[in-house]
């Protein structure tokens, strides 16, 4: 029978066989397509009720911790949100589990909100914080920066260090740079985000410092840049609310997701190795933002005093955060 398709095959016309080709391929692109959608509608009528039923159970978990444990409301909302979206393409658009997935997607993105409640301050002794205290002492250092032992701070004329336990002073890097727009420290190593030149390195060398530049090729724009902190990563927070996340001098992607309310002229971010979460300093609204490490939103903490906030200082472990507004400083429960 294929010895006698062959035959009729070669004795069609040249148009015919163009014809036939065709038809050919649309008949298997029909086949491939009708497969892909039984492919679809299995997986929408199979995974459908445990997708929405995980998320729905993440949701009302959120809800029911509002009050009790904003922090672990928002982990829960969030995880409802990922599920969500991880998993949304899986149906059909406009189909009826398309539509309840968008419904409780937008019930979890309300829960999830970047405004935060007002919070309750007290004023403590500047003691509480030894970086604080040394911010109140010298109110012409412009970034300030510190370690499990010391505190640095960029002066006129450049770096100078704090033991904590003794309070010596020691002259450390002379000033090399031209504006100064983040301080941030790494092990041993210092660096200084200058808006003109990029970020400086300095490591500690028998004789002082060796000064390089964190980045081998070009240096990104940072005329607008705020502040850095450092965890390995460096991330630099701009005046217009955006993070750049650097790592052995490549960008990352970073991306903020869960912040209904956009920064304004935020001017501080704190982290460390130590840190779980990204603390920024977000004057304009008076609040404090925490992101965690990979730019989610955490939770965040509004007073007045914030406002007018020059620095701040995080104790993760202890669940405390210090705010140096005028000369006082004040604490705010984690």
């Amino acid at each position: 029978m294929s010895l006698s398709f062959l035959g009729r095959f070669r004795g069609l016309t040249r148009q015919r066989k163009i014809i036939l080709f065709i038809a050919v391929i649309l008949i298997v692109l029909i086949i491939v397509i009708s497969a892909f959608a039984l492919g679809r509608r299995g997986a929408t009528s199979s995974d459908f009720d445990a997708i929405y039923n995980e998320a729905l159970t993440k949701y009302e978990e959120g809800q029911s911790l509002r009050q009790l444990n904003p922090s672990l409301s928002q982990d829960s909302f969030r995880q409802a949100q990922q599920i969500l979206l991880a998993n949304k393409d899986t149906f059909d658009e406009g189909s009826s589990e398309d539509q309840q997935i968008e419904e409780l997607l937008a019930k979890v993105t309300s829960g999830i909100t970047g405004d935060g409640g007002q919070v309750s301050v007290s004023e403590v002794g500047a003691d509480q914080s030894k970086m604080l205290s040394l911010a109140i002492d010298n109110p012409k250092a412009s970034y300030f920066s510190q370690n499990e032992d010391f505190v640095y701070f960029i002066k006129s004329d450049g770096i100078t260090k704090v033991d904590k336990g003794n309070s010596e002073e020691e002259e450390l890097i002379e000033k090399s740079w031209k504006q100064e727009g983040g301080l941030g420290l790494f092990g041993s190593n210092v660096y200084v985000l200058d808006r003109q030149n990029g970020i400086l390195k300095f490591v500690p060398t028998d004789d002082g410092f060796s000064e390089t530049d964190y980045f081998t090729g070009d240096s990104p724009d940072f005329s607008e840049a705020a502040a850095i902190a450092i965890d390995g990563s460096i991330y630099v927070l701009h005046t217009n609310g955006t993070i750049n996340k650097y790592t052995r001098g490549e960008e990352e992607s970073f991306e903020i997701t869960g912040l209904t309310t956009n920064f304004s002229s935020p001017t501080r971010i704190l982290t460390s190795e130590d840190f779980d979460n990204i603390y920024i300093l977000d004057r304009g609204n008076s609040r404090i933002v925490v992101l965690d490490k990979a730019g989610a939103f955490v939770n965040s903490y509004t007073a007045a005093v914030i406002k007018s906030a020059r620095e701040f200082d995080v104790d993760e472990v202890g669940g405390k955060i210090y705010v140096l507004s005028g000369e006082k400083v004040y604490q705010i429960e984690i």
